[in-house]
């Protein structure tokens, strides 16, 4: 697990576990699932791939 992307190069299986909050209209706010998407994907090499868990 790591909050720091430089620590990636070092990964070759990404899990995303990220908060999901939702507004008041039950709408949920994607963007950190969105961000951290757009880091791994710029971190990835050909075969690694990313796995997207939402409880």
């Amino acid at each position: 697990m790591t909050y720091c992307s430089d620590d990636l190069f070092n990964s070759n299986f990404y899990i995303i576990v990220v908060p999901t909050p939702i507004d008041s209209k039950n709408k949920p706010d994607l963007s950190c699932l969105f961000s951290a998407t757009k880091t791994i994907a710029r971190k990835l090499k050909k075969g690694e791939y990313p796995f997207d868990h939402q409880p």
